[in-house]
């Protein structure tokens, strides 16, 4: 296992069973299960998360980013209460997918190749509750739609099992749950670090938790499951390559 440290931050590395807690001044790249070194793929910043506004039903959901600069890959995961249609109501993002679970949470995601500092993406639904999970990275490419896969349950969120479009790679593997209740997980699949969640202020408002690792592995990944409690939950893992 290599690590390299530039710029940005990390909160926490996880070697096996023992998670090193720290705050670096700078990014932090990890590369395992795949030998050679390490590529210049990289997290920018602390992901960004939030919810509809005063905790209450919108029409109109706004997603922020960590502080990014023009050609970084912006990520954006959106939970909604309800399984109404998501639409991007800004120009130039890549839709990448959604996933449902019943009638009782829908989570979408979509990217984009940033063309300054500052962008945001404007989401509108049907009157409904939101959280978000808005991220950043340096040097990757934008995914496709062979590049994410989305699973549903009653239960703990489980993203599903995914062969990139790309093949044996270099990889940023992110997980996102989508949830239809407050409730969040404590920790992320095993390996991933980042972990970063938005418990809605409503009981019952939507709910989101995301968690990123970067990885060389071959042919068809499966990360594991998120550990909460069980709830109406949809999940997905995306799979972002070097540029």
């Amino acid at each position: 296992m290599a690590f390299r440290f530039g710029a940005g931050t990390v909160s926490a590395l996880r070697l096996g069973s023992v998670t090193i807690n720290k705050v670096y001044q700078g990014a932090l790249e990890v590369f395992d299960g795949g030998g050679g070194a390490p590529t210049t793929l990289q997290v920018v910043g602390t992901p960004v998360t939030g919810n509809s506004p005063s905790g209450a039903n919108h029409t109109s959901h706004t997603i922020s980013f960590p502080t990014h600069q023009s050609g970084d890959l912006l990520l954006a995961l959106f939970s909604c209460d309800g399984v109404g249609t998501h639409i991007a109501n800004t120009a130039g993002w890549a839709y990448l997918g959604t996933g449902t679970r019943s009638s009782n949470v829908r989570g979408s995601v979509w990217a984009k190749i940033a063309a300054g500092a500052g962008e945001t993406l404007v989401v509108d639904t049907s009157n409904e509750s939101s959280s978000f999970v808005g991220m950043a990275f340096r040097n990757a490419g934008l995914p496709t739609a062979g590049d994410i896969a989305f699973s549903n349950t009653f239960g703990a969120a489980d993203p599903p099992a995914l062969s990139p479009a790309g093949g044996s790679a270099e990889y940023a593997w992110v997980v996102a749950a989508f949830l239809d209740q407050q409730s969040t997980p404590t920790n992320p699949p095993a390996d991933f670090i980042g972990y970063i969640e938005n418990a809605h202020p409503n009981t019952y408002g939507a709910s989101i938790a995301a968690a990123y690792r970067l990885a060389h592995i071959a042919g068809t990944y499966d990360p594991g499951a998120f550990d909460n409690g069980s709830q109406n939950v949809a999940a997905c893992t995306i799979a972002i390559s070097a540029a």
